[in-house]
């Protein structure tokens, strides 16, 4: 079962946009490349759009809103290709076994196969972390976001609600006392397409769709903005998925902790990065080795082609359908890219190359603040603050330690890594080499503008780019993956460097000579990256292994709620709980909704207040009893862990068997169900 859920997850993950891209003219080998960023396109669209038009969201809206997305790109391609060759062409199986025949006689390109290497080890890599962590796909994550993740995903899966300005609040129901915002909802939309599939909960899903996100998009992504970057060098390809993989603070720890949305968007945002730059530069319709499969080809169609701006925005969807930061790490590479090419030596030009980027950077802060004033969602997010230093030198000090050692354990007990100075020394030498080379300064800068973000977000410097980092929720971790990820494409570009001036000192020499040399320095960089990756190996696993290790919801909580599902609820009837322990979870995993889906959404209900307060005085208080009517409640499940130390049970659960009110049906380890017996109730005899 596990490794059907796996490959569902990926097949649903890559094809619906690999075929999309394939339909605007993307060649194969990048159509499979940029394939899970337009799928989250299209389930971004797609997921407004259906419930929208009184549908549902599935299997069948999935592949309905693909084949709407495609269909023009097809049209238009036949009516090309008919005024451009008047003579019949030959019979589709004859066009077919040619297309074949070439495929299967080309030579295959030596950089596609290094670029190709390195996602494969680093693919590899992540599956050895997850399975000495023993993160199976039946495991749940104990921490914070987790539960919000399955749960919205259980929902869609139900329900096929899906709209991001609908769907959280129908979920989250009548215990809290707000629930208006709008969350993004691409990463539970393309999940429960995976749950429809499979017929597995969201947890095995989502589990597998991180496995995937993780050890297959990320290495792939950096590869792909890497190779994007240094034209084609597969060496350059091969370090940055290599490096993308390594226990830093990204993808580590954000999987355990786990800001599993975040880190999905990160990931395709950097696809979206590249599919943005080869749009730019007018080589997404075409191109060299890896895009054409073979050879090098020369450019493609620019954003003159509308194919491209339709991908280009497609890509955008896709990222803010998953989280809204997406976006500005996009807009950061473009950006970034955009001022590499207008601010160039010598300095007269480049000071009148600065001017429109100063511009542009002053329109765009502009803009994001006028947005934050006017739209609530964006004023919760900008409303985090997690500024701990007072100057920007600690600050900064700060962010790069952050980048090397994956930061405390949150009061999980878990250790602090090490720092790891020989991917600091990497990553700094990266730099040098990435800026002091025209065709890839622009990834230094944009790593250079990520870490100032950073520091915006950790002391109160350079206060209008708030408007940037409240994007990414102002929290620094966040912030800091970006500068981890994006410092492994900038060491890729740096490699690339490497190889070309090699490749260059040795090419007079004999072939012997040269093939030794080369695979000397292949494998010198084998070893480095083997050395830093078991390094931080253990310490990476024992860090994983505590988000999903059993605190809040265990064998005996998970037992209870499976038998409480089968209990049953008469219609309307709903199930007390405390929003602080792993009760939540009861949804994902069992099936039944309980008042609370979340470990907060705000503040309750003044029902639910008054039950969290005051239940276990239900024989005595009318207004407990009055609460428990308007409410409908019929069970009451306890729990006795909460999701995070500092945090306190409810109080009105502190003496629930001492209630005459309240009997007691269940009971396993530190989980409890008692049904209400007070008059006026669902379950009351």
């Amino acid at each position: 079962m596990s490794a059907l859920v796996l490959l569902t997850t990926a097949a649903v993950l890559w094809a619906p946009g690999a075929l999309l891209a394939r339909a605007h003219g993307v060649p194969a080998g990048w159509a499979l490349v940029l394939g899970p960023v337009l799928t989250l396109g299209v389930v971004g669209a797609g997921s407004v759009a259906v419930p929208r038009l009184g549908a549902a969201w599935g299997p069948g809206a999935l592949l309905a809103t693909t084949a709407v997305l495609a269909a023009p790109a097809v049209v238009a391609a036949l009516v090309r290709r008919r005024r451009a060759s008047p003579v019949p062409a030959p019979a589709w199986r004859a066009r077919l076994h040619a297309r074949l025949h070439a495929r299967l006689h080309a030579r295959p390109d030596r950089q596609v196969l290094v670029a190709a290497a390195g996602v494969l080890a680093a693919a590899g890599y992540v599956a050895v972390l997850a399975g000495r962590a023993g993160v199976d796909l039946g495991a749940v994550d104990q921490l914070w976001d987790a539960v919000w993740h399955a749960n919205l995903t259980t929902w869609v899966a139900a329900t096929g609600s899906s709209d991001p300005t609908r769907a959280p609040a129908e979920l989250l129901g009548a215990g809290w006392r707000e629930v208006g915002s709008a969350y993004p909802t691409g990463l539970h939309a393309l999940a429960a397409v995976g749950v429809d599939l499979t017929g597995a909960g969201a947890v095995p899903v989502l589990n597998a769709l991180l496995l995937v996100a993780y050890g297959a998009v990320l290495p792939l992504a950096a590869a792909a903005l890497a190779w994007t970057a240094t034209r084609g060098r597969g060496a350059g390809a091969a370090v940055a998925a290599a490096v993308s993989v390594l226990p830093t603070v990204f993808p580590v720890d954000h999987w355990w902790r786990p800001a599993w949305a975040y880190g999905v968007a990160l990931a395709t945002a950097l696809l979206a990065g590249a599919l943005a730059v080869r749009a730019f530069e007018g080589r997404l319709l075409g191109g060299e080795g890896w895009a054409s499969g073979g050879g090098s080809g020369g450019g493609g169609a620019g954003l003159g082609d509308a194919r491209s701006w339709v991908l280009v925005v497609l890509a955008l969807v896709g990222v803010a359908a998953v989280q809204p930061a997406g976006v500005a790490v996009v807009a950061l590479l473009a950006g970034a890219w955009g001022a590499g090419r207008v601010v160039r030596p010598p300095w007269r030009q480049a000071v009148l190359g600065a001017w429109p980027v100063a511009l542009v950077a002053v329109f765009v802060l502009a803009a994001l603040d006028r947005a934050r004033q006017r739209f609530p969602a964006l004023q919760a997010m900008a409303a985090y603050d997690f500024r701990t230093e007072d100057g920007a030198l600690p600050a900064l000090g700060q962010v790069l330690g952050l980048v090397l050692q994956v930061s405390p354990g949150l009061g999980y007990g878990v250790p602090v890594q090490a720092p790891q100075v020989g991917l600091a020394a990497l990553l700094l030498g990266a730099l040098v080499l990435t800026a002091a080379h025209r065709a890839t300064a622009w990834l230094a800068l944009a790593w250079l503008v990520a870490v100032l973000l950073a520091v915006v977000a950790v002391a109160p410097v350079a206060l209008p780019l708030r408007s940037v980092t409240m994007l990414f929720y102002n929290e620094p971790h966040r912030l800091v993956a970006l500068v981890a990820v994006l410092g492994a494409v900038m060491t890729g570009a740096a490699a690339a460097r490497v190889a070309s001036r090699l490749d260059s000192r040795v090419a007079s020499w004999a072939a012997g000579r040269r093939r030794a040399v080369r695979a000397g320095a292949a494998g010198l960089a084998v070893l480095a990256w083997v050395a830093l990756a078991v390094g931080a190996q253990e310490r990476a696993v024992v860090r994983l292994a505590a988000g999903y290790a059993d605190r809040t919801v265990g064998p005996d909580e998970r037992a209870v709620m499976q038998r409480l599902a089968g209990r049953g609820l008469p219609e309307g009837a709903r199930v007390l709980n405390d929003p602080v322990d792993g009760s939540p979870w009861m949804y994902a995993l069992a099936g039944v909704r309980p008042l609370f889906v979340h470990h907060s959404a705000g503040d309750p209900t003044p029902e639910a207040a008054v039950l969290l307060e005051r239940l276990d005085d239900v024989d005595t208080d009318p207004a407990v009893q009055e609460a428990l009517r308007a409410l409908r409640v019929c069970w009451v499940y306890a729990g006795t862990t909460p999701v995070q130390a500092w945090r306190e049970r409810a109080p009105g659960f502190a003496d629930l068997d001492a209630a005459r009110s309240l009997e007691l049906v269940d009971r396993q380890g530190g989980a409890s169900v008692h049904r209400v017996l007070v008059p006026g109730t669902p379950c009351a005899p």
